[in-house]
């Protein structure tokens, strides 16, 4: 008796164990920009032309702005997942600040990529001013390591981000269910014997 009693002790540790973290696997350092900064992204180009302020935030107190005027400037962050192939979900909110239609022969660009792979690729949209659309895309992470990069040109005002955001599974939650299930089925076939 005491054998089950230590075996379903552990069986329910295991199960404790399994259950999700309150954590939902966010990589991103600072992708709503609440610090008030950039802090965790590294900003590159017509860096002149980028910055943090409560006038581009989606949600929250702080959004992101970017421009470049003949000439982009970049923002990214180097991100990590626990093993290439781990499912991602990628999202952001992204708005265009023009006053009206953007000026003949201007250049209002936006490339999104993570990992070298291009997610969004805006070459003079039509956007209505200062309102968000709100990106996700489901991929795989092409490597433990990568850059999430938004390179941005608008010469006639700026690009609004937000929320910017890499969710990746937890996999030791999936790995210490199965143990469990295990020491269950043995436990039942114990007891039934």
């Amino acid at each position: 008796m005491r054998k089950y009693v230590a075996l379903l002790a552990v069986v329910l540790c295991t199960l404790w164990y399994a259950t999700p973290a309150a954590a939902d696997g966010q990589v991103v350092t600072n992708g709503g920009f609440e610090t008030g900064d950039f802090t965790g992204w590294s900003v590159s180009g017509q860096t002149f032309f980028a910055g943090v302020d409560n006038f581009d935030a989606y949600s929250g107190a702080y959004g992101a702005y970017l421009g470049g005027t003949g000439g982009t400037v970049t923002l990214s962050q180097t991100l990590s997942a626990d093993y290439a192939g781990d499912s991602l979900v990628v999202s952001f909110a992204l708005g265009e600040n023009i006053d009206g239609i953007p000026t003949s022969g201007s250049n209002d660009t936006m490339v999104v990529t993570l990992g070298g792979t291009t997610l969004l690729n805006l070459n003079n949209p039509t956007v209505d001013a200062g309102q968000y659309l709100v990106y996700t895309f489901d991929l795989v992470a092409p490597s433990t390591s990568f850059v999430l990069s938004f390179t941005a040109e608008n010469d006639d005002d700026y690009w609004s981000l937000d929320n910017a955001s890499v969710i990746a599974p937890e996999p030791q939650t999936l790995l210490l269910l199965g143990p469990a299930l295990a020491g269950l089925a043995f436990l039942r076939r114990r007891v039934s014997a």
